[in-house]
C-alpha cells in the first residue's frame, strides 16, 4: 500500500502537517519528514497529500487524522500534546456544527438552489469554451477550472485548491454569495459572446464582475457566516443579485 495518497481519498476531518508545525513551533519540512518516516514504518496510516500556495509558489502538505496527528506531535514535541488535543476538540465541535447546519431546511434549500445556478453556469461555460476554441484558443478547456478557481479566490480566504465537497462546507450566506457570483459571471460571459469580444477580454470582464460582488461582501473564511442575521443577509444578497 502506498504511504502517500491524493487529498481526495482522505476523510473529511483532518489536520495538516503545516498546522501541526505551526502549533508546536517546528519547521514544516522537518514535520513532513517525520510523518513520512512514521508512515513508512507503519506507525501511522497512509499520508494524504495536497498542494497549497505560499507567496505565489506551490508546496505540498500532509493531512492526518486525529490519531496520527497526536502520534506525530508526541514523537516531535510531547509537551505540546495538550495544545493539539485542544485543537482537535475545536475541529470536532466545528464538524458537529456543520452537520447540524446541513440538516436545516434553509441550508438545504439554498444548497439546492445553488446547484441549479451551477448547472446553468456550466452550460454557459461550455458555450464559452467552444467560442474560445473558434477564436483559436489552444487551452480553452482550462476555463472550466479557471473560472471556478477565479470565483473561489475572489470570494474566500483560501491558499490551496478546494476539493470535492467544498460547497457542502459553506454557510448559507456564503452559498448565496457564490450563487450570485456565478449569476453575474454568466451574464458577463453571455454579454461578451453576444458582442463578439475576444475570449480573453470576456474572461477579464467576468472576473471584474465577480470581483464587484466580492467588493460588496468581502472575502470570508469557508464555513463562517458572512453577516449576522441570516434572513436579513439573505434578502440583501438576493436583492443584489437581481440588480
Amino acid at each position: 500500500m502506498n504511504a502517500i495518497v491524493p487529498f481526495s481519498n482522505t476523510p473529511s476531518l483532518t489536520m495538516s502537517s503545516r498546522e501541526i508545525a505551526a502549533l508546536i513551533g517546528k519547521q514544516h519540512s522537518n514535520i513532513k519528514i517525520s510523518a513520512e518516516r512514521l508512515a513508512a514504518s507503519g506507525v501511522i496510516g497512509t499520508l494524504a497529500m495536497q498542494e497549497f500556495i505560499h507567496n505565489g509558489n506551490a508546496y505540498t502538505e500532509y493531512l492526518l487524522n486525529k490519531r496520527d496527528s497526536l502520534i506525530l506531535v508526541a514523537q516531535n514535541c510531547p509537551e505540546f500534546t495538550a495544545a493539539i488535543v485542544d485543537r482537535w476538540q475545536e475541529l470536532e465541535e466545528k464538524e458537529l456544527s456543520l452537520q447540524r447546519k446541513r440538516s436545516s431546511v434553509e441550508w438545504q434549500k439554498t444548497r439546492s438552489d445553488g446547484k441549479g445556478v451551477r448547472f446553468e453556469f456550466t452550460g454557459i461555460v461550455q458555450e464559452f469554451v467552444e467560442y474560445a476554441k473558434a477564436q483559436g484558443s489552444q487551452s480553452a478547456q482550462k476555463y472550466y477550472m479557471q473560472l471556478s478557481k477565479m470565483e473561489n479566490q475572489a470570494l474566500f480566504m483560501i491558499d490551496k485548491a478546494v476539493g470535492d465537497g467544498f460547497r457542502d462546507r459553506l454557510e448559507t450566506s456564503q452559498l448565496i454569495v457564490l450563487a450570485m457570483a456565478e449569476i453575474v459571471a454568466q451574464r458577463a460571459l453571455r454579454e461578451g459572446m453576444n458582442e463578439g469580444w475576444h475570449y480573453k477580454e470576456i474572461y477579464q470582464h467576468a472576473k471584474k464582475e465577480v470581483e464587484k460582488v466580492a467588493a460588496v461582501t468581502g472575502k470570508s473564511i469557508p464555513g463562517q457566516t458572512l453577516f449576522p442575521g441570516s434572513r436579513a443577509s439573505k434578502a440583501r444578497l438576493q436583492g443584489a443579485s437581481h440588480a
